[in-house]
């Protein structure tokens, strides 16, 4: 018995416009129709199995060749200059998600007040993504996050005190009613370190670790809009001025906060704008206009705002009293960041109060953010929490993960009776683009997330996985940070990330948030992967976690 895709007919082959379109150009997979492509049972056809049919496209995926995302997807390259081309395609061509397989109908578009240029972003205000229906509930073992020893604190002036309650850090009564509209009612251990640092030890600055899903948005989040909130009350208004900066590496990351932050500030006397990488400039423009009391944006969108003083769509950094920098450490990965290093020169210029925080710092980027610190830091640091996250390693070569990922998916359906919410990492643009087709040719419901898709379709993309239509996303590293995505339960690295252990973290990071279980897969190649062999086991180590066999043999070595 030869295979047959779900919901295929009796017919065989390719009809003429399934091949897929040359890599180097972002086209909408509508083009690669699928859904005739079958596999007959009778001896007498010419049949073609899916292991020959993957055989066939993967000529067109050079996935050994060197790819400048490799590192960190080269994300804010993209993201601050202009945006990625748009397909040449008509309008309901361009408005399906990539890899657009056995689907039916397409919900329809939000309503917007300002249309965005064909291929622009809106802000993500009406996005799934950023809606109260994807925030992540507490889960089982959210009682264990909650315990006070999982932080710990130093530097500063020596002391090391935490609020109870929010209502202890004496924040605005109508933010109080904020974060209990959203079901937030407790602040967890980095929340109560971070408020009580920021509002009682205003003169210090902070460093603050902690890890994934333990709420290190809103313990800036809070505290910010707490100054912001009584310093506009003792300010003469004053336009496009902001009185904190809040910088941010990715484009999803600055849409997440900034739409927060707006839902925190509701009936309050604070305004929040946001400006990114792919934005529209006038819904950015506007933004602005409207109020900027806390500005949010990445480094590139930030430096021409900056450098546009006294013009629309510009700022004035005459009122701005802190500065936080969140994924700080990922700024120092990318060398080629050089926008970052600027707005951080002309933001620290006027000596005021830095707060970087981060899940993951080298001892390189700790000692640079000290150096850009105008007082002693205090150190919040995160200890190990608890154990949400179940890993499973594949040693696997490179020539067989496809088949290995695709027993993997088809276990993972039939031990939850339906396909779960699965993020996939590879490291390159070429590898997402050849795992999502193979996919997608036999009828898995896929989407795509890398730098080269422009910020219309990465807000499509989003969306569509967020409200659960789609339940597989593949991705390069642009997606490790970012994305809060409810009910993500596995994350595969088909590639184990070549730039180390923490981009690692970061990706397991999307599965077993806020006390919630996940499961992280793992495939590692004996010859690609072997130098990291020794940094896994030592890392699964410290989060006393089982080293498998495999890995001790490479680290022995």
């Amino acid at each position: 018995m030869v295979l047959r895709p779900r919901g295929s007919s009796s017919s065989s082959g390719f009809e003429s416009d399934c091949a897929p379109p040359a890599l180097e150009h972002a086209v909408p997979c509508s083009l690669w129709r699928c859904r005739d492509l079958c596999y007959s049972t009778d001896e007498d056809d010419d049949v073609i199995t899916p292991p020959a049919c993957l055989e066939l496209i993967k000529p067109l995926f050079d996935l050994s060749k060197p790819d400048p995302e490799n590192c960190a997807d080269n994300n804010n390259a993209v993201d601050e200059n202009v945006a990625a081309p748009v397909p040449e395609n008509n309008e309901n061509e361009r408005n399906q998600p990539i890899f657009d397989v056995g689907r039916q109908q397409r919900p329809p578009r939000a309503s917007r007040v300002i249309n965005p240029r064909p291929g622009r972003g809106s802000g993500m205000s009406s996005n799934q993504h950023v809606s109260e229906e994807n925030r992540i509930q507490p889960g089982d073992q959210f009682d264990e996050l909650m315990d006070e020893d999982n932080v710990g604190i130093t530097g500063g002036d020596g002391t090391a005190e935490l609020f109870n309650s929010f209502e202890e850090a004496g924040i605005p009564e109508k933010l109080l009613q904020n974060l209990q509209e959203a079901g937030i009612r407790k602040p967890t251990p980095i929340q109560r370190a971070a408020m009580c640092l920021m509002s009682k030890k205003y003169q210090y600055d902070l460093i603050a670790q902690a890890e994934t899903g333990s709420g290190k948005t809103l313990a800036y989040l809070v505290p910010v809009i707490s100054l912001v909130h009584g310093l506009k009350r003792c300010s003469p208004p004053r336009r496009f001025r902001p009185f904190a900066m809040i910088i941010v590496p990715t484009r999803e990351l600055a849409a997440q906060i900034g739409n927060e932050a707006k839902k925190l500030v509701k009936n309050l006397d604070v305004t929040v704008a946001v400006t990114y990488g792919g934005l529209d400039l006038e819904i950015s423009a506007r933004d602005i206009a409207s109020g900027c009391d806390i500005f949010i944006g990445t480094p590139g969108r930030l430096i021409k705002a900056v450098e546009r003083e006294g013009r629309w769509g510009g700022i004035y950094l005459h009122s701005v009293c802190c500065t936080v920098v969140d994924e700080a450490d990922d700024f120092l990965r990318q060398a080629h960041d050089s926008e970052f290093f600027t707005l951080i020169d002309r933001i620290q210029a006027r000596r005021q109060r830095l707060y970087v925080f981060s899940a993951t710092f080298s001892e390189y980027s700790m000692e640079f953010y000290r150096q850009q610190m105008t007082s002693e830091p205090f150190y919040i640091l995160g200890r190990r929490g608890t154990n949400t996250i179940d890993f499973m390693w594949r040693s696997v070569t490179n020539e067989r993960k496809l088949d290995v990922l695709l027993n993997d998916l088809g276990m993972a359906e039939e031990s939850e009776g339906r396909m779960p919410k699965t993020i996939i990492f590879a490291q390159s643009k070429a590898a997402v683009q050849f795992i999502a087709f193979s996919l997608a040719l036999l009828e898995f419901q896929v989407l795509v997330l890398t730098s080269e898709c422009n910020q219309e379709m990465r807000e499509k993309q989003l969306h569509y996985f967020a409200s659960g239509e789609y339940n597989i996303l593949v991705c390069t590293n642009v997606g490790s940070r970012g994305l809060n995505m409810k009910s993500v339960d596995y994350v595969i690295n088909y590639d184990f990330p070549q730039d180390g252990v923490n981009s690692f973290m970061h990706r397991i990071g999307r599965t077993g948030r806020a006390g919630n279980r996940g499961c992280a897969i793992t495939y590692f190649d004996p010859v690609r992967d072997r130098r990291h062999g020794e940094y896994i086991a030592e890392m699964l180590q410290s989060l006393g976690e089982n080293v498998p066999e495999f890995l001790r043999y490479h680290v022995e070595e």
